[in-house]
């Protein structure tokens, strides 16, 4: 069974034994397949931060071996982070299960991020670039984007602002997620992940990241529909 909090509130979800660990650590990886670009998208109003974390976990998802916890996994190829701003911290990431020698941070002009990202895709050694880009980009740079990740054989997980931008409007990705902070405890901090572009039923498809502020231990839970609808975990996300 699992707890998820929502404006004080908690809701009990039952799950089987079995289940449990094939929910937290598999779902999510299945949800973004390799070759591709990924959104994750967020709002961009006054203290709201860049979704750095689940970024990052994102990314790693993708990199880790198939393991339980996102925490203890290895790596098996680079991540290259794109930030123009100098707002991303990169020691704050190497707690994460990424070794320093694997991880490799570009400052470019904020004119040079889209080429920075494309020229990091291309490259075959890098199995994800995590890129912020809050400028609105073109049809052809978003094609090249879609063009480099299929070439390189890794994964992009762009940051951009969530729809209602005009930033936003044009894409390639094969998978868009909404960002939000969910409540939260002392010890525990909450990401809300839904599924607002892909395939077919998974639509609306919801995950909780947690971050156990103590240990760094990270694992994303998925939402049953039950609880995605709740008008109290809506109104949270």
């Amino acid at each position: 069974m699992r707890w998820v909090s929502a404006h004080g509130k908690e809701f009990l979800i039952h799950e089987k034994a079995e289940e449990k660990t094939h929910r937290r650590s598999t779902d999510f990886r299945e949800s973004i397949r390799g070759r591709a670009i990924h959104e994750l998208l967020f709002q961009p109003a006054p203290g709201n931060v860049f979704p750095f974390f689940p970024a990052l976990m994102t990314a790693l998802a993708v990199l880790m071996t198939n393991s339980a916890s996102l925490v203890s996994a290895r790596p098996k190829s680079s991540l290259i982070w794109v930030d123009s701003t100098g707002t991303f911290y990169p020691l704050g990431a190497l707690g994460c299960g990424i070794s320093p020698e694997r991880m490799h941070v570009l400052r470019p002009r904020p004119s040079d991020v889209v080429w920075a990202t494309i020229e990091s895709l291309r490259c075959r050694s890098v199995g994800a670039v995590v890129a912020l880009m809050t400028q609105p980009l073109t049809r052809v740079e978003v094609r090249r984007l879609q063009l480099a990740a299929e070439t390189g054989g890794g994964i992009a997980v762009l940051i951009r602002p969530d729809m209602a931008s005009a930033a936003s409007h044009i894409y390639a990705a094969a998978t868009r997620w909404l960002v939000t902070p969910a409540p939260g405890e002392r010890t525990i901090q909450r990401w809300h992940l839904q599924r607002v572009h892909g395939h077919g039923w998974q639509i609306g498809q919801s995950f909780v990241l947690e971050k156990n502020r103590a240990t760094g231990q990270a694992n994303f839970v998925h939402l049953p529909a039950s609880l995605v609808d709740h008008p109290t975990i809506s109104a949270a996300s």
